[in-house]
């Protein structure tokens, strides 16, 4: 949808739903920075946002994506997960739309529709994994969220682990959105690592710090 040097941009994040914590963030971020481009003079353009709510569920991803699409937007921003990212891959290619994904991405996806903006996971922690096994211990527990970029991040991490002379001492993946953390707690307490590697993500982030801090850890 243009009109002159008016371009309607699609914002795609979970206002609501188990992600909403982080994306609220990005997307008030998203709306900053469409506002700093307005009040250049010298791009001379006017962004317009148009706000859908995912409600972090993959299948209102792709819907919401198509709505935005059939509209006429010039670009969509967004969304937080791979998951959702990757449920939305068939409407860019469909309306020949690009997407600016502001998130880090756990590689090995190369899109001609996509921007990734963040970083990939190999170049997140090629440099963490070495300095964490030197200064806190060699013994690591994984925990994150179920979903593709966790496990992924999971994958790649083991083998860098075992590279730099450190051991998996154990793994656990939560449901998202999940709030009780009882069995990973005691996993971890019975494994007793040197240190935990977290990819935890959404509304389960609070719980489990919560949970952690009271388990007595």
């Amino acid at each position: 949808m243009k009109n002159n040097n008016e371009y309607c941009i699609g914002i795609l994040f979970s206002l609501s739903g188990t992600t909403a914590l982080i994306e609220k963030g990005q997307y008030q971020t998203a709306l900053m920075t469409i506002e700093l481009i307005n009040q250049s003079k010298e791009l001379g353009v006017k962004l317009i946002p148009v706000v859908e709510d995912i409600q972090s569920d993959t299948l209102t991803a792709a819907k919401m994506a198509e709505k935005l699409a059939k509209q006429g937007v010039w670009a969509l921003v967004g969304p937080y997960t791979s998951a959702c990212r990757k449920a939305i891959l068939p409407i860019l290619e469909r309306y020949d739309l690009p997407l600016l994904y502001p998130t880090q991405v756990e590689g090995l996806e190369s899109h001609p529709n996509v921007f990734y903006c963040g970083p990939t996971v190999y170049q997140q922690v090629l440099y963490h994994v070495p300095w964490l096994l030197e200064h806190l211990g060699t013994r690591v527990f994984l925990i994150g969220s179920d979903y593709i970029y966790p496990r992924e991040t999971h994958r790649q991490l083991k083998p860098l682990i075992k590279r730099y002379g450190g051991e998996v001492v154990g793994e656990q993946f939560l449901p998202l959105g999940s709030s009780e953390m009882t069995k990973a707690l005691k996993m971890i307490e019975k494994a007793k690592p040197d240190f935990i590697f977290s990819t935890i993500v959404g509304s389960s982030i609070v719980p489990f710090y919560r949970q952690y801090r009271e388990f007595g850890f």
